[in-house]
């Protein structure tokens, strides 16, 4: 390897310059994108709890009311 070659690498024996990214860079990235999963992955679980809970909450208003109609004969069963 040539002293140039040897110039470009860093503490830990990486190569470092424009077209490689650093140890560092790397570590930074795998945190935020960690971070990002987990943010997107709370974000969905309370969206699907959310609807789950609405669709409870339907599902009882249309028992009610079909039971309504049935009970004035609106509807025939």
């Amino acid at each position: 390897m040539s002293a140039v070659d040897e110039s470009n690498k860093n503490n830990e024996g990486e190569v470092t310059g424009d077209s490689e990214p650093t140890v560092a860079s790397l570590k930074h990235q795998l945190a935020t994108l960690t971070s990002s999963l987990y943010t997107v992955t709370e974000q969905k679980s309370k969206m699907e709890a959310t609807y789950v809970s609405e669709k409870r909450k339907f599902k009882v208003k249309y028992d009610v009311l079909l039971f309504e109609r049935q009970k004035f004969g609106l509807i025939g069963y």
